[in-house]
């Protein structure tokens, strides 16, 4: 990671998580998407823990995004795939 701002290999999987249009994304898929070291996927996705959701999905797990919404007044909390919110 550099110091300010995204790295590219996270602006890549940024792209990778904010476009999946599946029940999210594996290592293998991100890696095979972007191009990028493996390693360097793993270390962004690990700093972002808080911010994904992981589901275990045929023996391998799958990151989508845990996104924070602003609604009125208040925050709510809502997870977002498919480019859409689910309740």
């Amino acid at each position: 990671m550099q110091g300010e701002g995204l790295s590219d290999v996270a602006l890549s999987v940024l792209g990778v998580l904010t476009s999946a249009e599946t029940e999210g994304v594996s290592l293998s898929q991100i890696t095979q998407i972007t191009n990028a070291d493996v390693f360097d996927i793993q270390e962004v996705l690990d700093n972002w823990f808080e911010f994904l959701q992981q589901q275990r999905i045929d023996k391998e797990t799958r990151y989508s995004l845990y996104i924070i919404l602003t609604f009125g007044i208040g925050w709510r909390s809502k997870l977002v795939t498919h480019n859409r919110p689910l309740a």
